[in-house]
């Protein structure tokens, strides 16, 4: 059985983009509770294949300054996942 991980947490590959365009404070709790789940997971044997992940980030203009958001390739808890763009 394979196993897709749909999340939105700020992984570390672009929290630094997210820091610098995001007005007002990043939300810490969800990309804490989200990287304790695939802990979780991975602790109970269920280790996701993938993560698709659509970054927290506050809507265009108020929220955030930049309108598009790149796709981007990363790993995280040797996991290979993708930002989704927009």
């Amino acid at each position: 059985m394979k196993v897709l991980y749909l999340g939105c947490f700020c992984e570390p590959t672009i929290s630094t983009f997210i820091k610098e365009c995001t007005k007002g404070v990043i939300t810490v709790s969800a990309t804490t509770f989200q990287k304790a789940l695939l802990a979780g997971c991975n602790e109970c044997g269920i280790r996701p294949d993938y993560i698709v992940n659509v970054p927290d980030i506050g809507s265009f203009p108020f929220r955030c300054n930049n309108l598009f958001f790149s796709k981007s390739k990363f790993e995280y808890a040797s996991i290979k996942g993708v930002n989704a763009s927009f």
